[in-house]
C-alpha cells in the first residue's frame, strides 16, 4: 500500500510539474514554494530562481496593495473572487496581463497555501489594470454583482459604506445590504433594464438617515461563463438645486 501510494504520489507530481497550465504555490510568507515548468516559462525565471521568491517582485507597483489585500484575505478564510486579472512584471523587465486563479489549501497542521494558476487570455478578455485599481482604491463603493444582484466582490469603501465584512457582505443580495425600497422586484427590475441598455441606476433612502438619497450606478459587463455580470457604483445622489 505504502509503495501504491507513493508511486501514485510522483505520478501526480510529475503531471503538475510538465502540465499545460502555469501553475504555482504560496506560502504563509509571501513567498513560492512550488512553480513548474509552465509558471517559469511565462514569468521568465527558472523554478529554482522563483523558489523562496516573494510574489510581491512578480507584480506591477501599482497592483501590489490589491494584490496584497486579496492573498491576506484569502489566508484568514474569507471570501474572494478566485479569478481576477493581473499584470506580471516578467525577469526581463516586460509586462503580461494575465487572468489569474487562486484558491487556498490547508494541511493537517492548519497552515494554509495559495494554490494559484496563470492563464493567458485574448487581450480585450481583460480588463485594463488601470481600471481594475481604480475600483479597488475608489472613495464611492464599488462591488461586482452576478446576474441575480448578489455580491461577487467588494471595494473598501463597499465595507466601510455597508459596516460589514467580506464574509458578511459576499453572496448577499445587494437590495438587502441596502435595504432598497422595493426590494428584489426593484431591484431585478434595475438589473433587467441594464442588461438591455448597457447602464443604468437606482436611487434609494439610506435607512435612518432619510435626508440622504443615495444612488447605484448599474453596468452590464461582458459575458462570465455564460452569466450576466455588473459593475455597481454606491455614491451619493446629486442635489436637486430647481
Amino acid at each position: 500500500l505504502y509503495e501504491a501510494l507513493r508511486t501514485s504520489e510522483q505520478q501526480y507530481r510529475s503531471a503538475i510539474e510538465s502540465a499545460p497550465d502555469a501553475l504555482a504555490i504560496i506560502g504563509n510568507a509571501y513567498c513560492f514554494t512550488f512553480a513548474n515548468e509552465e509558471f517559469a516559462r511565462i514569468t521568465g525565471y527558472t523554478r529554482d530562481e522563483l523558489i523562496g521568491m516573494d510574489f510581491r517582485k512578480l507584480i506591477i507597483p501599482e497592483q501590489v496593495p490589491m494584490m496584497v489585500d486579496c492573498y491576506l484575505r484569502r489566508q484568514r478564510g474569507e471570501a474572494v473572487p478566485r479569478c481576477h486579472p493581473v499584470t506580471i512584471l516578467t525577469k526581463q523587465g516586460t509586462h503580461k496581463k494575465l487572468e489569474i486563479d487562486a484558491t487556498v489549501c490547508w494541511d493537517e497542521d492548519g497552515r494554509a497555501s495559495t494554490h494559484i494558476s496563470l492563464r493567458e487570455s485574448a487581450p480585450q478578455a481583460i480588463p485594463d489594470v488601470t481600471l481594475v485599481t481604480a475600483c479597488y482604491e475608489a472613495n464611492n463603493g464599488v462591488c461586482l454583482l452576478d446576474g441575480q444582484g448578489c455580491v461577487q466582490w467588494a471595494n473598501p469603501a463597499m465595507l466601510a459604506l455597508t459596516d460589514s465584512s467580506p464574509t458578511e457582505l459576499i453572496g448577499r443580495p445587494l437590495w438587502e445590504v441596502l435595504d432598497i425600497a422595493g426590494g428584489e422586484d426593484a431591484f431585478t427590475t434595475a438589473l433587467k433594464a441594464t442588461a438591455l441598455e448597457t447602464s443604468g441606476q437606482i436611487s434609494f433612502a439610506r435607512p435612518g438617515n432619510e435626508a440622504q438619497t443615495m444612488q447605484i450606478q448599474l453596468t452590464c459587463l461582458s459575458r462570465h461563463e455564460g452569466a450576466q455580470r455588473f459593475l455597481g457604483i454606491v455614491s451619493s445622489a446629486p442635489e436637486n438645486h430647481t
